[in-house]
């Protein structure tokens, strides 16, 4: 399942146009460092909107 998140964040952050530079998935959290593009407004939106797809497709973990 932590290859599958990797993937799916990866994948939304690309369509995004935002790059990972590093990343840490933990059984508890997941930490990412990104660059983000200048026409991009830096806000929590980005971070909501991946936790809220990933509690979708994985309603059992909290």
């Amino acid at each position: 399942m932590r290859e599958r998140v990797r993937i799916i964040v990866g994948q939304l952050y690309k369509e995004m146009g935002v790059t990972i530079v590093s990343s840490l998935l933990s059984v508890n959290y997941v930490h990412i460092s990104v660059e983000i593009p200048p026409h991009l407004a830096v806000s929590l939106s980005i971070s909501t909107n991946i936790c809220h797809f990933l509690s979708v497709l994985f309603p059992d973990v909290k």
